[in-house]
Order: C-alpha cells, then sequence, then structure tokens
C-alpha cells in the first residue's frame, strides 16, 4: 500500500511539471517572437526561426518530461521542488522580459510588473530551499 501511495504522489507530482513545463513551453515561445519583432526582423524570418524553435524545444520537452518522470519514480519525489523552483523562476524572468518588450515605447512599467517578479523570485528561493531541507532530511534518515 505504501508503494502505491508513493506512485501515486510521484505522478501527480510529474504531471503538475508536466503541465507547468508545457505552459511554459507557449510563453518561451510567444516571448521569442515578440523579441524577435522587437528587433526587427522580417515576418518570414520569424516565421521560420518559430517552427525551428518550436521543434527543437519540443524535443527538449518531451525528454524533460520523461526524464523528470524517472527522477521522480525512482530517485526522489522532492526533486519536485528543485524543477519547480527552476521552472518558476525561468517564467518570472520571461514574464517580465515580455513586459519590459511589451511597454518598450512607454519608459515606466507598472509596479504589479515589479511585484510579480519579486513573487516570482522569492517563490523559487522558497521552493529551492524546500528541495535543499529535504534533500538534507534524506540523508539524516537513511
Amino acid at each position: 500500500m505504501r508503494n502505491l501511495s508513493k506512485t501515486i504522489r510521484c505522478h501527480i507530482l510529474w504531471g503538475i511539471s508536466t503541465l507547468f513545463s508545457f505552459y511554459l513551453v507557449f510563453v518561451l515561445n510567444e516571448f521569442v517572437v515578440l523579441l524577435m519583432e522587437a528587433v526587427g526582423w522580417n515576418k518570414h524570418t520569424i516565421n521560420v526561426i518559430d517552427k525551428f524553435f518550436v521543434l527543437v524545444i519540443g524535443v527538449f520537452t518531451v525528454a524533460f518530461f520523461l526524464y523528470i518522470q524517472h527522477a521522480y519514480q525512482h530517485k526522489a519525489w522532492f526533486l519536485f521542488f528543485l524543477v519547480s523552483s527552476i521552472q518558476i523562476l525561468v517564467y518570472g524572468l520571461v514574464a517580465f522580459g515580455q513586459q519590459v518588450l511589451l511597454n518598450q515605447y512607454l519608459p515606466v512599467l507598472q509596479i504589479y510588473d515589479y511585484v510579480f517578479l519579486i513573487l516570482s523570485l522569492g517563490l523559487s528561493g522558497l521552493l529551492a530551499y524546500l528541495y535543499i531541507y529535504f534533500k538534507s532530511k534524506q540523508k539524516i534518515i537513511t
């Protein structure tokens, strides 16, 4: 019964990480297209690079899905905190970068943009701390 609950827990954590990674792919794609438009590239060049980017990031994302499923189930479930910390850090920085690019014609960012960046950095730091905490606790137990 304990093994079944461990398997269910690992699959739930894997599902959460997978869904957030899938969403992060679209956010990164939107950011890259926005960045290329801000630089002033030709729309045909943007289209080709966008398709190549989606292909490459898609392959890496599928490999990442498979790795984290294996890691959560066979190594340690608390790797979820490290993976989530990295995902939230990337998401916070990309979302802030998108706001900077969208507001390039208006020199002032709103306070909410900075608050979101600080909150995402703080949450990422908290998750990284939880990973370190559970990793050190795991070594004490075993």
